[in-house]
């Protein structure tokens, strides 16, 4: 299912609440909702500057005693997300889902759109339930088989970027996400310091695969240069 969120705040920190059922859920009680190919807790590692996202007409959600909501001074085209490791999959996936709303985002040490989820050529199997998994949706595995947990983090030299992108185009042709078009002004951040060997090649597959859709070269920055762990960068150390 893909993501119902609801909320007017500067910022908000996601919580994905298990492994087998993540669902999001606003620490304010904003909103729920599920994100596919999203497994692992993002508690304090994902930073939005707004989410304005209302669920479609469709869908009824009840948050209990109505409060009418703030009238904040927000550049609606201004809006972006970032995260660190499992937030930054995280942003990667919204980023890519709400591309009309999001105008930018910023991956700290994670993996490409769609990756957790996809099984790539070279990927090695697992049963339903075996504890090397993280869950059982997989996109392009036989019935009853999945992939490794983190499997793009593992093995980065798996990963089929260009499966990815197209399973993008695919998604939004069908109305499931937010048409890839938009995602040619987007602009992209991408930072893995080079001590981070467990997400660094992953987040170099994440600047790549956004360099599918960017259009300008100005709009895709990276650095992979800095002797840094697993971290966010701060100013002055």
């Amino acid at each position: 299912c893909m993501p119902l969120f609801r909320a007017a705040v500067t910022e908000a920190t996601f919580a994905l609440d298990g492994v087998a059922k993540p669902n999001v859920r606003f620490e304010d009680g904003g909103a729920y909702g599920c994100l596919d190919g999203v497994r692992a807790r993002a508690d304090n590692q994902t930073r939005i500057l707004v989410a304005v996202v209302p669920p479609p007409a469709s869908v009824s959600l009840s948050f209990g005693q109505s409060n009418p909501l703030p009238r904040l001074n927000i550049d609606a085209d201004a809006i972006s997300i970032s995260g660190l490791s499992s937030g930054a999959d995280f942003a990667a996936q919204f980023q890519v889902a709400f591309s009309r709303t999001i105008m930018g985002v910023g991956v700290f040490a994670g993996q490409p759109w769609h990756c957790a989820a996809t099984r790539f050529v070279n990927d090695t199997l697992f049963p339903w339930g075996d504890p090397a998994t993280c869950g059982s949706f997989c996109d392009g595995c036989p019935a009853n088989k999945t992939v490794q947990c983190d499997h793009c983090k593992h093995h980065p030299d798996n990963v089929d970027l260009a499966l990815l992108a197209q399973k993008a185009r695919q998604l939004a042709a069908a109305g499931l996400i937010d048409d890839v078009e938009n995602l040619k002004s987007a602009r992209v951040y991408t930072f893995c310091g080079t001590a981070d060997q467990g997400h660094f090649g992953a987040t170099v597959k994440t600047r790549d695969f956004f360099a599918e859709f960017v259009g300008s070269a100005s709009n895709l920055r990276f650095n992979f240069s800095v002797p840094s762990g697993h971290c966010w960068p701060q100013d002055g150390g």
